[in-house]
């Protein structure tokens, strides 16, 4: 999965590398290692940030909040939902907002602080 994404960054191809992104992500969390996660999803935000991709910081600041509440850090995974959402809210991409807001639920729950 880290080769896939290396491959993806060079030929800058920023939907594959959010999929492979998420790949690795995911792989990480099943070989127990939470800490390289949070790492991958963290460096691929200020790539996308320092690149002026706003598509995959939103994705990035999205893989983020995912690894957090795989953690259970709430308040991180929150921060970078409501980032995610600003930034899907200002490209207009309804769907993509729809699903942060999904996202957060996930961490509202893990603080007991659910609201309908």
């Amino acid at each position: 999965a880290g080769e896939a994404l290396e491959l993806c960054k060079e030929l800058g191809q920023s939907s594959s590398e959010a999929l492979a992104l998420n790949t690795l992500i995911g792989a990480r969390l099943a070989n127990a290692e939470p800490s390289e996660a949070l790492r991958v999803a963290k460096e691929a935000h200020q790539r996308a940030r320092k690149s002026g991709n706003t598509r995959g910081e939103a994705a990035a600041l999205q893989a983020v909040a995912n690894v957090c509440i795989h953690i259970r850090a709430p308040v991180e995974a929150t921060q970078a939902l409501t980032g995610a959402q600003a930034i899907y809210r200002k490209l207009k991409d309804r769907h993509k907002e729809a699903s942060v807001l999904t996202t957060a639920v996930n961490a509202h729950l893990l603080t007991g602080e659910v609201e309908e």
